[in-house]
Order: C-alpha cells, then structure tokens, then sequence
C-alpha cells in the first residue's frame, strides 16, 4: 500500500475513534443507543478533532462522521461493543437492535420460546417454573411434530397407491394395444362385414 493510502487508513481510523468516544459518552449520559443518535449531536462532539481537519466544508464533514457511524455500528444488526452492552446494562434494560425493515413476520418455534421465557423471567417468575413451561412447550411441539409425521407418512402411502394404479392402467393401456395389434389384420373383414349388414348389402 501507497504511502497516502497509509494516511487515509489512519486518519478514517481516528475518525472512526472520535466519533466512537463522543457516541460512547453520549451514550453514557442519555442511556440513547448509537442510531439514535443525530449526526449533529456527534458532530459537536467531535468539534476541533484533529482527524477532522481534513474535511473541506460542513458536508464533507457531516459526511465523514456519517460514515464513521455507519461503519461502527449501522453495519451490524445488535452493537457488540462491550462498553455498548455495559452501557444499556446500566440503565436497567438489555441491548435493543436498530429498527429493521423488511423482518420477516413469521418467526421460528426457537425465537418464539426464547420470547415466552424471556418474559416469565422478566416477570419474576421462579426458574423451577419457567423450566415447567419450557418443558410442556416441549411436549407440545413434541406431540406436534408426531402428529406431523403420521400426516406425510399418509400421504407417502397416498401417493404410493397412486402410483400403482397409474402402473397399473398403463399396463392394461399397453396390453389392450397388443390385441388391437394382434387383431389387427381380422379388424377389416369385421368392418366389411357390418357395413353389409347396416345398408342391407
């Protein structure tokens, strides 16, 4: 790498640094979490920053603080900075993940557990008896999925008979076709002969 490539991998990382501390501080302060905080609050932050100095008007540094934000946190579906966990810690509540759009509506049987047991923990609720209802959720889905496998089963077995009876017709299809075959040359006399009959020939 060039010597001025060097310098703009440093200077984005002391960006990325400033703009870390201000977040962090703010963070600090307010309990807000980094997408919730403006551009122009971290750029009064980073105010007089040296690894800012660089930046030719009010856009491009709004810009570069943007950016810096973007790649420290908006990348990442949930902050795993520790000082981010510590941080919501702090103010008495878990790490919540940024607003996502597009999040498919249907969630998976594990998440919907986690949620149920999440909330009876949340609620005080004695571990002997969220281990109870983790283990009826189990028999549930236990006998569920049992129910699940009798209905494929069926409909394996469903298909199968299907499948012997379409045999079956072409078999019959293809031994019809061999007697009209073999018949074939008794067919003509046949036809001759009702036509006689039919116009009184």
């Amino acid at each position: 790498m060039s010597q001025g490539g060097n310098i703009k991998r440093d200077e984005r990382k002391a960006r990325h640094f400033a703009v870390q501390k201000v977040v962090e501080k703010i963070m600090r302060e307010t309990g807000e979490e980094p997408w919730q905080i403006s551009v122009s609050r971290i750029a009064e932050g980073v105010a007089g920053d040296p690894s800012f100095a660089g930046c030719k008007s009010k856009n491009d540094r709004r810009n570069a603080i943007e950016g810096a934000r973007k790649a420290i946190y908006d990348s990442r579906s949930k902050p795993t900075h520790s000082d981010d966990t510590r941080v919501a810690a702090s103010h008495g509540a878990p790490p919540q993940e940024p607003p996502q759009k597009n999040l498919p509506v249907r969630r998976s049987a594990e998440s919907k557990v986690d949620i149920v047991l999440t909330g009876l923990r949340e609620l005080g609720v004695p571990e002997r008896e969220v281990m109870s209802v983790l283990l009826k959720i189990a028999h549930a889905l236990e006998a569920e999925n049992t129910e699940l496998r009798g209905l494929y089963a069926k409909e394996r077995e469903e298909n199968a008979t299907a499948w012997v009876a379409v045999a079956q017709g072409r078999e019959e299809r293809d031994m019809l076709a061999q007697k009209i075959k073999n018949n074939a040359t008794v067919l003509p006399s046949l036809t001759k002969e009702k036509h006689m009959v039919a116009f009184g020939e």
